[in-house]
């Protein structure tokens, strides 16, 4: 082959560019707060990726069968999960309090994040991506105290902020799941980091309801569970 074929094809820049925005803890606050006001869909999905740091597209793909009430975990399926690994993820009070106030409205129902029509939730099938997209950009664009993100900076965000809670990196890495190629993950390491995730998510959680709460006296903001 003497040239590439899709050569004449555009480049999608969007697509291309390396994210690099981080939303400011000032602007969580506002969005953890006033989101609701358009969406109690998009709020709660909003709220468990900032709890979690999951990858919201994979949360709305997520049945309450994935859902392990009595460990509090969130167990993505390979089939959902970007890396087609399964990941299970514990669920701290924030991410807890989020889906028991989720479960009173789409308990009965197949998916956490159920699609909707007409105003009634459809039963087997979740919502779209492009509906959580739409409901985040009307909010930006009503809300200029707050610079414009999507959905997918969540995720950048509270692994960076993460960071500044204390926690090491390799953890954040197995919390959002991401694929360690070193030799020893690759090949040898099958122990599944449960307890060290559900310790640093309860540091992340005691870090985060300060963003939310900045008002609770505390000393030691990055260990407080």
């Amino acid at each position: 082959m003497k040239y590439n074929p899709v050569s004449f094809v555009p480049k999608q820049g969007d697509f291309e560019r390396v994210g690099e925005h981080v939303i400011p803890e000032e602007q969580i606050k506002i969005i953890w707060e006033e989101v609701p006001e358009l969406s109690r869909l998009a709020a709660w999905l909003i709220k468990l990726s900032l709890a979690t740091g999951q990858r919201s597209g994979e949360i709305l793909r997520l049945k309450w069968t994935d859902i392990d009430v009595k460990e509090k975990l969130m167990i993505i399926p390979a089939s959902v999960s970007k890396n087609k690994r399964e990941h299970v993820v514990p669920l701290n009070a924030l991410a807890w309090e989020s889906v028991n106030e989720m479960r009173k409205e789409t308990g009965d129902y197949e998916y956490l994040f159920p699609a909707s029509h007409k105003g009634t939730y459809r039963e087997k099938k979740h919502i779209y991506v492009t509906t959580i997209s739409k409901v985040i950009r009307e909010y930006c664009e009503g809300h200029k105290k707050v610079k414009k993100f999507i959905a997918r900076d969540i995720r950048r965000t509270v692994k960076t902020i993460m960071g500044k809670a204390g926690i090491d990196k390799s953890i954040r890495d197995r919390i959002q799941n991401h694929a360690l190629l070193d030799v020893s993950s690759k090949h040898y390491d099958r122990y599944d980091y449960l307890a060290e995730k559900r310790n640093a998510l309860k540091i992340w959680n005691g870090y985060l309801d300060l963003i939310i709460n900045p008002k609770k006296n505390v000393t030691h903001i990055g260990k407080r569970a």
